[in-house]
């Protein structure tokens, strides 16, 4: 998930599944020093907990980028890319939709936020996502080099019709910002090929409303790997309807 705070409301939870006993989880801000935390409940009604530590308050006005992964015997957690705490748990996390929430605290049963003392996230949170298997350190670490697709501010009404941009800067190394334009609510698609046409990244596929948005390539593939210098392709699809425009890397 990418979570953006304005302050640290402790114990906020970005997102959590608790419902109660082995695998439910709550990853979010530690009850006292509003560093972030995990916490994964076990069979025996304790839970396994790991932070990020004392003197690394999660940051303010900027979005970062935080997840959980379990391989079946360490939980481990990161924050844009990087691992920052880890600790040892042999099962799965819950993952179904009964008991997930995102933004609010768990109150001592985990069903609910606590309306007596509540602590909900104090920002936004965007593109929470949820795989049914453990991803990589290099697919956590591309999943933060993509970077938040964020509205572009006081750019007016909405267009009558779908824009893409050119991207800038152009030729670019090592990130450009490709930037468009939605006249309405819509299915949208950006995604990165090279000269043969295939496929290099995707950058959005999402339900978008109308808007202009923005969004960063830092010349790396679907794996976290670096992309050869070279003339590359981004196209836009929206509903399909379809833009296509030309960038060259240069490294």
């Amino acid at each position: 998930a990418w979570a953006y705070a304005d302050s640290r409301p402790l114990n906020a939870s970005i997102a959590k599944n608790w419902g109660g006993g082995i695998g439910g989880f709550q990853i979010g801000l530690h009850e006292n020093q509003g560093d972030l935390e995990m916490k994964i409940g076990e069979a025996d009604g304790d839970f396994v907990t790991a932070r990020e530590g004392y003197d690394d308050r999660f940051p303010l006005a900027s979005w970062q980028h935080v997840a959980l992964v379990t391989d079946g015997s360490l939980a481990r957690l990161y924050r844009n890319g990087v691992e920052v705490a880890c600790a040892q748990y042999d099962g799965a996390l819950k993952t179904n939709r009964k008991g997930l929430g995102v933004g609010m605290r768990p109150n001592n049963a985990g069903t609910k936020p606590n309306n007596l003392e509540p602590a909900y996230w104090d920002g936004r949170i965007d593109d929470v996502r949820i795989y049914g298997r453990a991803l990589g350190q290099n697919e956590i670490a591309a999943l933060h080099e993509v970077g938040i697709t964020t509205v572009v501010e006081g750019g007016g009404a909405p267009p009558r019709f779908v824009r893409l941009e050119p991207n800038a800067p152009n030729p670019f190394n090592p990130v450009t910002r490709i930037e468009y334009a939605l006249p309405r609510s819509a299915r949208v698609d950006l995604s990165i090929y090279d000269l043969g046409g295939r496929l290099v990244r995707t950058l959005v596929r999402s339900e978008q409303a109308g808007g202009r948005y923005s969004v960063s390539w830092r010349g790396k593939n679907e794996s976290g790997r670096d992309v050869a210098s070279g003339v590359y392709f981004y196209r836009l699809d929206v509903n399909g309807e379809a833009s296509v425009r030309k960038m060259m890397l240069v490294r």
